[in-house]
């Protein structure tokens, strides 16, 4: 099965509002400065460093806080818990005005309410190790969550994120942010960076992305396919991955494997585990499995070409409700460019009764056809048919025309559609 373009746009469209806007960051970028200040003038800081997902660029709107690294010369024998206790009392007397506590690996600093407000600060020692060194990157150790501490290395994972993401035409992340929403609209305790690694890992293997890695700059990256005939006998780039088909399929593994834990795919930290306790994993599982039942129907109604029904299936997958017809209206509603902004008037969104007018046009399709003998050889356009398509217009676009083509595809077939795609001709941007 081909994914349908509109799907596809759809789920691109859900993936990137998934993005947190330029404001947010803004503001999360003040708090780091505000944080940096503070430790720099308390303590040894070296550096304070974005990591996780934000650092990624896989976080999600309303529900990522930011991750901060923070590197002091701590000493070798001591206990992550009397750092994180030390580190908390730097910031409560800092910055009088910031809610402070302890939530292990991190410090949380809690500016104020609204995403980029809330800041995890892990405290992180350097560590020497060949093994980082001869890829070109730097290792530390931060909080277990039990008193020790435990090697991590974000700069690697990073750049292994961005490379099958590079791939991949741009949708692995994307992806990411999509099953990310998916938990946390449900509610679930599984890790943001087991999703993220085991989802970059299942590509990678299901695309057949070639293992080679090379140095550059901090970091291993995959062979890029720009790179590939000099360096590599990788194969070409696939085309971008399809979201339909890989997210139900990533879905599918996540659940094969029962959501458990993982090695590092780059051999780095160990062991990640996908969930705290096996609760976690039984509520988990049981809405992986009823969320594949949801991926199938949507899967079923865009083979039929049914994309009214594909889309809402979707989005009850993602966020956990069927869309309004409002709602599937915004993601189709025609926007002009910026230039054009001035002489061409901002469509409106599309009304509830627009599956009114598709009914009717399947209804003159059955009945009397689209077109109609004038003279012979001359064939002429129905004006009612012309009427509502102006009416699809002037509500979305040529993509909403493109939808009521396809649904009188489904209900009358090849032959009729074809004939409604000609009596369209010259509508709007519409061509035949």
């Amino acid at each position: 099965m081909v994914e349908d373009s509109y799907v596809s746009e759809l789920l691109d469209e859900l993936a990137s509002g998934l993005q947190t806007p330029d404001l947010v960051r803004l503001r999360a970028r003040h708090n780091c400065d505000a944080v940096r200040a503070c430790l720099a003038a308390e303590t040894e800081l070296r550096q304070l460093t974005v990591s996780g997902s934000f650092g990624h660029d896989t976080e999600v709107l309303d529900f990522s806080d930011l991750d901060c690294l923070a590197e002091f010369p701590l000493h070798q024998g001591k206990d992550s818990s009397r750092c994180l206790t030390e580190l908390a009392r730097v910031l409560e007397q800092g910055l009088p005005d910031v809610e402070v506590h302890v939530d292990s690996p991190a410090v949380v600093a809690q500016f104020g309410e609204g995403q980029g407000n809330t800041l995890d600060i892990i405290p992180a020692r350097s560590v020497s190790s060949t093994q980082y060194e001869e890829r070109g990157s730097q290792a530390f150790e931060i909080p277990n969550g039990r008193g020790g501490w435990r090697f991590t290395c974000t700069d690697l994972h990073k750049a292994y994120v961005a490379d099958v993401d590079e791939y991949l035409g741009h949708r692995l992340k994307g992806l990411i942010r999509l099953v990310k929403a998916w938990k946390y609209f449900r509610g679930l305790d599984v890790s943001s960076v087991y999703l993220e690694l085991r989802i970059t890992q299942f590509l990678a293997k299901a695309f057949d992305i070639p293992p080679s890695v090379a140095r550059r700059n901090r970091g291993v990256r995959l062979i890029r396919v720009s790179e590939s005939r000099a360096v590599s006998d990788a194969p070409p780039s696939p085309e971008p991955l399809r979201y339909s088909l890989t997210l139900t399929d990533t879905m599918q593994q996540l659940y094969k494997l029962r959501l458990r834990s993982m090695r590092d795919p780059l051999g780095l930290i160990g062991t990640i585990e996908a969930v705290p306790d096996e609760r976690a994993r039984t509520r988990a599982l049981q809405q992986l499995e009823d969320s594949l039942v949801v991926a199938g129907l949507a899967l079923d109604a865009e083979q039929r070409g049914d994309l009214f029904t594909a889309l809402n299936q979707w989005h009850h997958l993602l966020v956990g409700r069927p869309m309004s017809d409002a709602q599937v209206g915004e993601l189709f509603v025609e926007k002009p460019a910026p230039h054009e902004a001035e002489r061409i008037p901002q469509p409106t969104l599309l009304a509830p009764g627009i599956d009114v007018l598709v009914d009717e046009l399947v209804t003159i399709g059955r009945e009397r056809g689209f077109l109609y003998l004038a003279r012979l050889g001359e064939s002429c356009k129905d004006p009612r048919v012309l009427e509502i398509g102006k009416r699809l217009d002037g509500k979305g676009g040529w993509r909403l025309m493109r939808l009521a083509v396809e649904s009188v595809r489904t209900a009358l077939g090849d032959v009729s559609a074809r004939e409604l795609e000609f009596a369209w001709d010259g509508i709007g941007r519409w061509d035949a």
